[in-house]
């Protein structure tokens, strides 16, 4: 799907109704099969999984979904990219009107997008997920402030967002494919493994 079909609106309404799951990946461990289980907890949307794997496909087969029709497997044309590169090169070639990046060592709860109306998003629509961090043990470590609305303007998001009271992760932001092409997507500056490119992108 070319990445430039979606053109960014102002207010115009985009329901959430195709979502991709992009999971960039380098090695396989059981914590990916347990991310990618974790994607079918999204129920009344068109869901796609796309795992860009970042090294040899052999590493992967073992996992239970190589073979699952459900999931799309992608490699990239070189070795270990930059994370930035390889977000970039698995939302362009994955094929969700909307999209969410998972961390290979993340899962989605059951609750993922619900009570939310979905029939009210527009293209420049960024919706926060809940994130908890947890140990090997489900022991809540840390996790994200109650917020008073549900609705900001983009000034008082960015100001909760860089006064960290919003978990800096890749795993929490659902976006529309027009506004990844708006900002020219994830971007490198400052950090030579590119991984703290979420910074940048929000």
């Amino acid at each position: 799907m070319p990445i430039n079909k979606y053109k960014l609106f102002e207010d115009q309404i985009c329901p959430l109704n195709t979502l991709s799951i992009v999971i960039p990946t380098v090695k396989y461990t059981n914590y990916l099969d347990e991310a990618i289980n974790s994607c079918f907890n999204i129920k009344d949307i068109d869901l796609k999984i796309f795992v860009n794997i970042n090294s040899e496909k052999n590493f992967f087969l073992k996992s239970k979904f190589w073979d699952d029709k459900r999931v799309t497997w992608n490699r990239t044309s070189k070795y270990f990219p930059l994370m930035l590169d390889s977000i970039n090169s698995a939302v362009k070639n994955s094929e969700g009107e909307w999209l969410f990046i998972l961390s290979d060592d993340d899962i989605i709860k059951k609750d993922f997008l619900q009570n939310v109306d979905r029939n009210s998003f527009t293209q420049k629509t960024l919706y926060a997920t809940r994130i908890d961090i947890i140990d090997s043990s489900n022991n809540v470590l840390r996790t994200n402030n109650k917020y008073k609305k549900y609705k900001y303007l983009p000034k008082e998001m960015l100001d909760i967002y860089f006064n960290n009271k919003l978990q800096n992760h890749l795993s929490l932001f659902v976006f529309h494919r027009a506004l990844f092409e708006k900002v020219n997507g994830f971007v490198q500056t400052g950090y030579p493994n590119g991984y703290f490119i979420d910074t940048v992108f929000h």
